[in-house]
């Protein structure tokens, strides 16, 4: 659900779509607070590997950059894949640069890796694209900048993962 802001207006959501048939479950209510979510939204979803994995969505507050509120869902974020088990995804409209995430110390912090297409997704700005937990990092294949779409000014992204991604996957003891 969209927020209502103080003009009576709504104001974006998130969201996480699957392939009808694959099992999708979503966990915002559980993992995300209410206050939240219209920012963060999580599912899992039945596919691509043995047991699923976990996608969210994210939208930080756009023209601000990596302000305390901005920070404060990156926090939300950051604890609630701590508390899943499995393999996750992240895409949303980040509303700042890949450089500028990569920079702030909060990929490390969550073991996630970028993955940017070189393309402009809103007006000249790079603020579209996906965060994802190291252990796929094999099964990534690339990122698509979506043309077609019918939205302004945003240009949709689609992530590409491997076919085979379950049978790549490695164990290791902790």
């Amino acid at each position: 659900p969209a927020h209502q802001t103080a003009t009576n207006l709504a104001s974006g959501g998130s969201a996480v779509a699957a392939k009808n048939g694959l099992g999708i479950e979503d966990n915002s209510p559980l993992v995300v607070p209410k206050v939240f979510q219209h920012r963060i939204s999580f599912a899992h979803i039945g596919a691509i590997l043995r047991g699923g994995i976990h996608c969210g969505s994210i939208w930080l507050r756009h023209t601000e950059g990596l302000t305390l509120e901005n920070l404060e869902i990156l926090q939300v974020v950051a604890t609630i894949l701590t508390k899943i088990k499995g393999p996750w995804i992240l895409g949303g409209d980040w509303n700042v640069s890949p450089d500028t995430l990569r920079s702030s110390g909060w990929l490390n912090a969550i073991g996630g890796i970028l993955v940017a297409t070189n393309a402009a997704t809103c007006n000249q700005s790079r603020y579209d694209y996906f965060v994802v937990a190291q252990q796929l990092e094999h099964a990534i294949v690339g990122i698509q900048l979506i043309d077609d779409h019918g939205f302004t000014p945003h240009h949709p992204v689609r992530l590409l993962l491997r076919g085979d991604a379950r049978r790549k996957m490695t164990r290791k003891l902790s």
